[in-house]
């Protein structure tokens, strides 16, 4: 459930419902559920017990959720050094998917970002979460995983590496959504050459770590001084390839839209070139592979918050420059 795009909202049938049908229907199914801990657009948390909730599904099918499952059971066996989720039952309540899940505790990262910006210890904190995934080997159950909302997997017969799984990605994403970037990006079909042609330069092997898809603070658990204790919402952009997408995309999502972003985004961005690695313009690359799928991710015509810093992206001199636009 992408916390970015996270608000109260009501589902109008099956175990969701308005608040107070949907606690009826699960109480009615034997989950004596109490209090909503939060909603998106995938659907709805309750709490049942201090280390367990409820989530009741509105855009997740039963064999998607059996998908994340296997998923969840994966990296909670992969030694990382926070938690991470585990759906330990799979039900249907008045036709509606629910699962039963560990509940992740900690405050998220986000409550301790203030007007002035974030410090470096809470900026360290994120860090350190990219930091440990690359160590992370994916297995068949993250290859298993569909992102955004497509309905088969991100790696297929004919998709086998990172590279091939990536490119397909951006045809199935420029065909259906091309038109409003080409209306806010100028020389866009150029860039998108560019991009098609970087991506298609990445060596086959490329890829074989966790990639979470989608690290900003709101999903980023800590406690009190800061220590990362959890981390949730896999499941958008969840799938094995290049830890350096997630970095690309970390760095970017960290501070999305508030006035001291762009500086936040650079220090992530000079952090993770010199402290892992990663080489400035395969991290630009990234990022303009992102803003293209992702453009019209939660609106389809490109008319919100979400396309715009898409967009942005696009338009920025140094992701241009490092695809010789």
């Amino acid at each position: 459930m992408s916390t970015r795009n996270l608000h109260d909202h009501e589902h109008g049938h099956g175990a969701g419902g308005d608040g107070a049908d949907a606690v009826t229907r699960l109480h009615a199914a034997g989950l004596a559920v109490t209090n909503r801990l939060g909603a998106g657009m995938d659907g709805t948390v309750y709490a049942l017990d201090a280390d367990t909730v409820v989530k009741v599904w509105s855009r997740q099918t039963a064999p998607s959720l059996e998908r994340l499952r296997a998923f969840y059971a994966e990296l909670s066996a992969a030694g990382l050094p926070f938690a991470t989720p585990l759906i330990h039952d799979l039900r249907s309540v008045a036709g509606t998917p629910v699962t039963i899940e560990r509940r992740l505790h900690g405050r998220p990262l986000s409550e301790f970002i203030g007007a002035a910006g974030p410090t470096e210890h809470a900026m360290r904190a994120f860090a350190g979460v990219v930091a440990a995934l690359r160590e992370i080997e994916s297995g068949s159950a993250a290859r298993d995983l569909t992102v955004m909302d497509e309905p088969n997997a991100f790696y297929t017969e004919s998709a086998l590496s990172w590279p091939q799984a990536l490119l397909g990605l951006l045809e199935r994403r420029v065909e259906a959504y091309a038109d409003p970037l080409r209306a806010a990006v100028p020389g866009f079909d150029v860039l998108l050459d560019q991009t098609v042609a970087g991506v298609q330069a990445l060596l086959p092997r490329t890829g074989g770590r966790v990639v979470h898809g989608d690290l900003c603070p709101p999903n980023v658990l800590v406690d009190e001084e800061l220590r990362v204790v959890s981390v949730l919402d896999w499941g958008y952009l969840s799938t094995a390839g290049d830890p350096a997408f997630d970095a690309s995309l970390a760095a970017g999502f960290f501070d999305m839209y508030r006035p001291r972003a762009r500086a936040s985004d650079e220090t992530l961005t000079r952090w993770f070139v010199t402290e892992l690695g990663y080489a400035a313009p395969l991290l630009q690359l990234y990022r303009a592979v992102y803003a293209i799928v992702g453009a019209c991710a939660y609106d389809p015509a490109g008319a919100d918050g979400h396309f715009e810093w898409c967009a942005a992206q696009l338009r920025r001199d140094d992701v241009r420059a490092a695809l010789g636009v």
